[in-house]
């Protein structure tokens, strides 16, 4: 379980988590990451859950996630 891994980061530094974190899925490990940092995470991920004051608002595989009307007004500013 990994909580907000982005925060606060340089985009170097993103690039250098994320890649730990492909890494990790390589090898076969499931992780649980917890980010506002949705473009970030979009690439990285098989599934994703996106929740939004409390309430699940979508779910799906990124192509699905990227695609939601919900999700792109809440997180995404808009526009993917």
């Amino acid at each position: 379980l990994v909580d907000e891994p982005f925060a606060g980061l340089a985009d170097g530094e993103i690039e250098q988590i994320s890649g730990v974190f492909e890494e990790l899925r390589e090898a076969g490990t499931t992780l649980v990451v917890i980010d506002h940092n949705m473009r970030g995470l979009l690439r990285l991920i098989d599934r994703a859950i996106v929740i939004s004051f409390g309430e699940l608002i979508a779910e799906g595989n990124p192509e699905e996630i990227k695609a939601d009307p919900a999700v792109q007004e809440a997180y995404l500013g808009g526009e993917m």
